[in-house]
């Protein structure tokens, strides 16, 4: 996986535009493209295609990279994105196979300890997002909920914190040097559920991809999960982008717990420092676009992969979206594709 992040990472400062975003981007839907659980390609031998959980263009090649969280036979595919404007496609035409490497040591506080664990990343919600500043100085990682020493996960009563973490990235190196409180939730009831009650579902919600605009502001993607437990068990999928600022949040890195929110503060002697969150704006609900969506493929799926790519003949920077099938027949791999302008002013 050291391979994988090393990989996306060239890809994604290959890709990233020589000047900074404005102040507040635009997004507007442009196409989608779906592609069926279990679709082969000569291109990729025997293995199937699936489980995407990040996208990152390469520049060089004109190509996109995707990731694989395969649990087993972990790779990376490279696919051939391609909009003339009115026709959108995706084809599979690589693939490579990674290999474990000895990597280094997550921070402590991300170390699950104890059973049940008491401490640390939960089970499969840990790191889930990845991102390097345009000038290559800095990356950002993103845990996807609340570690379990900093309060329980988000629901429809009450938001949580999970963490971001800021890199520096010079001299051969990458060094952690700050960490950010990213609220989610509370979760909204969709209506479509009206006749049960939320204590008879199931619900995920997360922080699954960062997409870095410039040195301090952040695409984050969202998506929450809501499942009925018996009966029909009807699920959707709620996404939605926003636009994150880490500039003016404290660094929490030197807090253990967030356990009491953001009231916990900083002491520092004898002053006391509020808790300051990112700052967040709502881009884009992928609500809206549902009806956009190619007739057959109106619903929202599993997305949690996002990066940005080529100019578009609009103008606007293409930003990807994919979902991950999961490897179910019930899911698919859908492709997103929207334009994103800066603000006019």
């Amino acid at each position: 996986m050291a391979r994988a992040i090393a990989f996306l990472t060239a890809g994604l400062l290959a890709g990233c535009a020589s000047r900074a975003e404005r102040d507040t981007p635009s997004l507007s839907f442009v196409a989608d493209f779906n592609l069926a659980y279990g679709s082969r390609f000569d291109t990729l031998g025997d293995e199937p295609f699936g489980g995407i959980s990040g996208v990152a263009y390469d520049a060089s090649t004109g190509h996109w990279i995707a990731l694989s969280d395969a649990r087993s036979s972990s790779r990376f595919y490279v696919l051939s994105v391609v909009y003339d404007g009115s026709t959108f496609q995706v084809q599979p035409i690589g693939l490579t196979r990674l290999h474990d490497g000895e990597g280094e040591a997550f921070p402590e506080k991300f170390v699950v300890e104890g059973w049940p664990p008491e401490k640390g990343v939960r089970h499969n919600l840990g790191f889930e997002s990845l991102t390097v500043s345009p000038d290559g100085t800095k990356l950002f990682v993103g845990g996807e909920e609340s570690l379990l020493q900093d309060g329980p996960t988000a629901t429809f009563e009450h938001g949580a914190l999970c963490r971001i973490i800021e890199y520096r990235v010079g001299d051969g190196e990458i060094a952690p040097v700050a960490e950010y409180a990213y609220p989610l939730g509370p979760v909204t009831w969709p209506a479509t559920l009206d006749d049960i009650e939320p204590a008879d579902v199931d619900l995920d919600v997360g922080l699954v991809e960062l997409v870095a605009l410039t040195e301090t502001k952040l695409l984050a993607l969202e998506r929450d999960f809501i499942r009925e437990r018996e009966g029909e068990r009807r699920g959707l999928n709620r996404v939605r982008i926003f636009l994150v600022d880490v500039e003016g949040a404290t660094d929490v890195s030197g807090v253990s717990s967030l356990k009491n929110g953001l009231k916990n503060g900083l002491e520092n002697g004898d002053e006391f420092r509020p808790v300051r969150p990112v700052r967040k704006q709502l881009l884009l609900d992928f609500d809206d676009i549902v009806p956009k969506l190619s007739p057959a493929f109106r619903r929202l799926d599993n997305f949690e992969a996002m990066g940005l790519g080529p100019v578009l003949p609009d103008g606007g920077r293409s930003l990807l979206v994919v979902s991950d099938d999961n490897f179910s027949a019930r899911q698919r791999s859908a492709f997103l594709l929207f334009s994103l302008k800066a603000e006019e002013k």
